[in-house]
């Protein structure tokens, strides 16, 4: 089989694999009823390089119903259905990993990430193909990671090589990487409702260039689904320390100008959960936020008194604020940045020279991209 691994080679990432949520469509056992094998003629090829719009041959759509259900079973969390999308020897190489994966190592990477959790209407997205070509019993697809907002400066191009066996096509490996948005394709997605707003929201942008380029170096780095683990310090709040789980969201605002946060958690400091959004002042050169939480019962939300800001690789969050009459500092680091991973520590203290380490928070991505 080496002339699949040359099938999978790319300039711009490593073999990957991708793991999320969404809606269930076909068990495991449906599944492979659904790719039976095709009766063809030896040495008959059916290849395709073309725009997604054109029709699919017969052969092309039995390997796309695997991609198909890769996202339906991925939405629907779907985890015995997931796996008997993978061959059993499967070999591939994210990049948030030092060695290379095999079939084990995802399944036990996407079990907790695939766990029910309560989620708030997401809408389902399916991928288009850009090509397919098939040769024989091996298939490669290639696609972009659909996403919900266009007007990003970003997209994921994503490859996958198949095999066919008895029980049907099996992903075998595959590769993505993150790739700039054509300038057409910017564009025709601002242009996808003219009107006299999108003019105004054009002028805005213009305005603010370095408001859009403060905000999408954050937008690139936290945008997404994230589940996490958390580890408390000892502190009045949580006497002994403990740890705790969470799910925590981050969404693009309105034209892109904004980042808004969602977070839900449980763990030795109780349950909680809250909404915030961050923005970039480019008078004040720093970026605000608004933070609503279960626990701010006396006042609601809070907004900051103090500026966030990049400090080289990190990003960091400071605040003054009153509580139960005593003066509380805090700072937020946000670091370790990967595609797929980032690290946040709290700190409080009685004074901004003094300030001890309140919690730090392990985040993974829910919806695996490799750049």
């Amino acid at each position: 089989m080496k002339f699949i691994v040359i099938l999978s080679m790319g300039l711009c990432a490593s073999p990957w694999f991708v793991a999320g949520f969404a809606e269930p469509l076909l068990d495991g056992a449906a599944y492979a009823q659904s790719l039976a094998p095709t009766t063809r003629t030896s040495g008959q090829l059916a290849n395709i390089n073309q725009p997604s719009e054109q029709p699919l041959s017969p052969r092309q759509k039995e390997v796309w119903a695997g991609e198909q259900n890769y996202f339906q079973y991925l939405q629907a969390k779907d985890s015995k259905s997931f796996m008997s999308l993978w061959d059993d020897n499967f070999v591939g190489w994210p990049d948030y990993s030092d060695h290379p994966l095999r079939k084990p190592d995802i399944e036990s990477s996407v079990a907790e990430e695939l766990q029910p959790t309560p989620t708030s209407g997401r809408p389902n997205f399916s991928p288009k193909p850009e090509a397919i070509a098939v040769f024989g019993d091996a298939a490669v697809t290639d696609y972009f990671w659909p996403e919900p907002d266009e007007t990003s400066p970003f997209k994921y191009r994503i490859t996958h090589t198949w095999r066919r066996g008895p029980e049907g096509w099996r992903i075998i490996s595959g590769m993505a990487c993150e790739v700039p948005r054509s300038s057409e394709a910017k564009t025709e997605a601002t242009r996808s409702g003219p009107s006299p707003a999108t003019t105004v929201q054009e002028s805005a942008k213009n305005a603010v260039t370095k408001s859009a380029s403060q905000m999408e170096r954050l937008i690139h780095a936290l945008a997404g689904e994230w589940s996490t683990e958390e580890t408390y310090e000892p502190s009045d709040l949580v006497p002994k320390g403990g740890t705790g789980r969470s799910r925590d969201s981050y969404r693009v605002g309105p034209a892109r100008l904004s980042l808004i946060e969602e977070y839900q958690g449980e763990g030795a400091g109780g349950k909680s959960w809250g909404i915030g959004t961050i923005w970039w002042d480019a008078e004040a050169q720093g970026f605000h936020f608004v933070w609503c939480d279960s626990f701010a019962l006396d006042r609601g939300c809070r907004i900051s008194s103090q500026l966030g800001r990049w400090v080289g690789n990190d990003y960091v969050a400071t605040d003054e604020r009153v509580v139960s009459g005593k003066q509380v500092f805090e700072k937020e680091v946000w670091s370790d940045f990967t595609p797929n991973s980032f690290s946040q520590t709290l700190y409080t203290g009685e004074a901004s020279d003094k300030l001890k380490r309140f919690l730090t928070i392990k985040a993974r991505r829910v919806i695996k991209r490799q750049p």
